[in-house]
């Protein structure tokens, strides 16, 4: 049996709660969270102990996995944190705020000899997982042409509005267009060039267009959203 300590009782840890409910051989055993309401009205439908810091819920409920689901700017502290104690670690996507964060995460994870999964999870829905197949396998032939596309509302449910500050979400690019950047680079590896521009307003990159360029263009994934 797997054991999990989610960090976060909101919309996405609501989601990744009811998945780890569904897996054979995981089990939630503890819940890291502010505590009031949010955190009575989460145990109640997934029932766990709450702490109010990772080491103290590693320390009672002996972990394989921390499961991360708070505000993005939090990512990094927390991931150290979770490494340090011993744990696995899995961590809602987007990974960090910048790279200097990414690489922290990284060398903490490494340190510990720990696991670390950005939750990337269009990696895994079935019509994407086929199309990496259809690309790596060649059956199709060479890919000549990538467009991916992706719109949302704006996601008013995060807690306290932290989603409307680009110093704590990074905006449009690190909060949605970043699901295509990451699939593209999934199946096609690192572009040999890179172009991206896009609209700007008070919430930070909100229309985001990305062009990357393999093979001396030959390949071309044009990549747009927010």
């Amino acid at each position: 049996m797997k054991k999990v300590v989610l960090v976060g009782c909101g919309f996405m840890g609501r989601m990744h709660a009811q998945v780890v409910k569904g897996l054979a051989g995981v089990e939630l055993v503890g819940v890291v969270d502010k505590g009031g309401d949010r955190s009575a009205a989460f145990v109640a439908d997934f029932p766990a102990p709450v702490f109010p810091t990772i080491p103290e819920a590693v320390a009672a409920c002996g972990p394989d996995v921390v499961d991360i689901c708070t505000p993005t700017w939090t990512h990094a502290d927390l991931t150290v944190q979770a490494a340090e104690a011993g744990c696995h670690v899995v961590c809602e996507k987007p990974m960090a705020m910048n790279l200097e964060e990414a690489d922290r995460m990284i060398a903490a994870c490494r340190g510990a000899g720990r696991e670390l999964f950005i939750a990337h999870c269009i990696r895994f829905w079935p019509e994407y997982a086929l199309l990496k197949e259809i690309i790596a396998d060649g059956r199709l032939g060479r890919l000549l042409s990538l467009n991916l596309t992706r719109y949302a509302g704006f996601p008013k449910w995060t807690s306290d509005r932290w989603s409307r500050h680009e110093s704590m979400s990074g905006g449009g690019v690190l909060d949605m267009h970043i699901h295509d950047t990451d699939f593209a680079l999934y199946v096609l590896g690192d572009p040999e060039s890179l172009d991206s521009w896009g609209t700007v307003d008070d919430r930070g990159a909100s229309h985001v267009f990305t062009t990357l360029t393999y093979d001396g263009g030959q390949t071309i994934a044009h990549l747009e959203g927010g």
